[in-house]
């Protein structure tokens, strides 16, 4: 979204505060006294519920894309 509104293909008023609201979601993600990126679902599994302390190494890359 936040590219689409980059290239003028999504209106600023409309999508901006979402954009922000999903940033805001994934930069509380990461834990402030480690650097971790928590909340990532592990390799191989089928959706099931995530804590704050679980991650994995393709996580940050993933976050990294964002």
């Amino acid at each position: 979204m936040a590219w689409g509104i980059n290239n003028r293909l999504l209106g600023e008023m409309k999508y901006f505060p979402i954009v922000l609201k999903a940033w805001n979601g994934l930069t509380n993600a990461v834990n402030k006294k480690t650097g971790m990126l928590g909340w990532v679902q592990q390799i191989g599994f089928e959706p099931r519920q995530v804590l704050a302390t679980d991650t994995q190494e393709y996580g940050a890359g993933a976050f990294l894309l964002a």
